[in-house]
């Protein structure tokens, strides 16, 4: 949140607080791997909330990304897409030398492909 002052803007930090079950375990990079390529839309729906959550508690987890964008982009449930949105906010998008990843040009392509056909159908 950006508040105007005469000396100029002042930004505000934003902090988002995730509350995680204490007595649930965290599941690994292979478990989430599989049920993205494995499970049926609704455990994949369940799989991205914990990939969410995990991601909002400070694990980037970047593994998952190819997963991610040949197991659930792809699929025309709208509540995953309405978490993938979330998802793309979350990765990381740069590697370490501040260029941008590869997979994320291949997300680019397949998300203007998909809004080109959506387009084609009003005219």
């Amino acid at each position: 949140m950006a508040v105007a002052t005469n000396a100029g803007p002042v930004v505000e930090a934003c902090w988002t607080v995730v509350a995680t079950d204490v007595g649930s375990e965290q599941p690994s990079v292979q478990d989430l791997k599989n049920a993205l390529e494995k499970g049926k839309e609704t455990e994949k729906v369940e799989t991205m909330k914990r990939i969410l959550a995990l991601m909002m508690a400070g694990d980037t987890l970047p593994q998952l990304m190819m997963h991610v964008i040949r197991f659930v982009l792809p699929s025309k449930n709208k509540a995953l897409k309405r978490l993938l949105l979330f998802y793309w906010e979350l990765c990381p998008k740069h590697m370490p030398d501040g260029k941008l990843k590869q997979e994320m040009i291949l997300v680019w392509c397949v998300l203007i492909h998909i809004f080109h056909h959506s387009l084609t159908g009003w005219q």
